[in-house]
This record gives C-alpha cells, structure tokens and sequence, in this order.
C-alpha cells in the first residue's frame, strides 16, 4: 500500500517510471509516523479526507504532520488545508475544554510542566493573544496547537481568546505547511515572511 502510495505520488509529479519504482522499493523503510498511521486508517476503508483529520488531532502529528501527508496520498492541497485545520482545531478545542476539568488537570500535570517549560516570556508579553498565535504558527519542535493550548490553560487565557488565537496560529501553519509541501523550503520562506509582516503590523497597531 505505502509503496503504491508513494509511486502514484511521484507519478503525479511527472516523474518516470523507474523513479516511480525505485520509490516503489525504498518507501516503506523511510516512512514517518504520519505516514504510518495514514496506512493503518486507510487500511479500515477510511477516506482520505477521514485519516487527516484524525491524524491532525494526534499531538504526535498535528497539522505541520498531516499536510505533507496529504499531498501524499494525492489529496487537493485545498482540500488538504481545510481539513487538516479542522482536525487540529477540533483536537485544541477539546484539549482546551478537557483542561478545565480538575481530574484531567491533574492527569496531565507532567505534560503541562513541560509545557509550561516551553513558555519562555510569552506570558510576559502585551500582545498575548498575538504571541500564541505565532508560537503556534511557526511549525518549529515543540510548538503546535497540543502545546499552544496547554500554555493558554497555564496562563488562565479565556476559552474563547485561547481558541480564537491558537486557530489562527493553527491557520497560519497550515499556510507555511502547504507552501512548504507545494514549492519546497523557498515557498515555506516567502509564506513565513508574509506573515511575519502581518503580524508585526498588527503588532504595532496595537502599540499605537
């Protein structure tokens, strides 16, 4: 399955067929954890569009995860997009709801330490919403929707500024994801810098 997968993909590329079959070969030993799960779900008859949304709300995935794996599995990138939001958001909005319940609270206790470790100064900012939009936005190690949405409990954000602000730093992932996906590391570049003048003009807004 990986290895058809994985022909299909370079097939749709314009690649040759002896590329598309040296792939063929050489795939399954090089999948990622998103891929792995992709396979496992579609192998139960899940649609494609079904396996990304629930491969987005993993903390192991998340979106940054599940949009190369859409282009993978020859989904739109569109379509890819919007779904991969909607999966990671559902995850953050469940996330950020379990939290306030005292048993999952404690539950959790480790991983929101860790968490809270991760922080930095963000808390000390004065554009918080802002801030963990970009923490979330910036697909970087440790960052993510999981952890934007442990920092918003840590900090006793509102539900609904937590969430307003992680979805759009979960948007603005998806939107360096799919450059990154489509046109390499220049599109992921160009994209990153268009939101970094986005935000630093909204910055400097609410400055004024």
């Amino acid at each position: 399955r990986g290895a058809r997968l994985a022909a299909g993909t370079l097939a749709a590329f314009g690649a040759g067929p002896a590329l598309a079959a040296v792939a063929a070969a050489a795939v399954p030993a090089k999948l990622h954890i998103g891929q792995k799960l992709a396979l496992k779900l579609t192998a139960t008859g899940l649609p494609n569009e079904a396996v990304l949304v629930l491969i987005s709300m993993l903390p192991v995935v998340e979106l940054r995860g599940a949009v190369p794996v859409g282009a993978w599995l020859g989904v739109p990138p569109l379509r890819a997009f919007i779904v991969c939001v909607l999966g990671n958001s559902l995850a953050v909005f469940l996330l950020l709801a379990a939290l306030r319940l005292p048993p999952v609270e404690a539950l959790l206790r480790p991983v929101l330490e860790r968490a809270r470790a991760k922080m930095g100064g963000l808390g000390e900012t004065k554009s918080l919403p802002l801030a963990l939009a970009v923490f979330v936005g910036v697909p970087l190690p440790g960052t993510g929707g999981w952890t934007g949405a442990m920092i918003a409990h840590l900090l006793g954000m509102p539900f609904a500024l937590a969430f307003g602000s992680i979805f759009a730093g979960v948007v603005m992932a998806g939107v360096i994801m799919s450059a990154l996906t489509l046109a390499g590391w220049y599109g992921a570049a160009v994209a990153a810098g268009v939101l970094a003048v986005f935000c630093t003009g909204a910055l400097m807004k609410r400055k004024d």
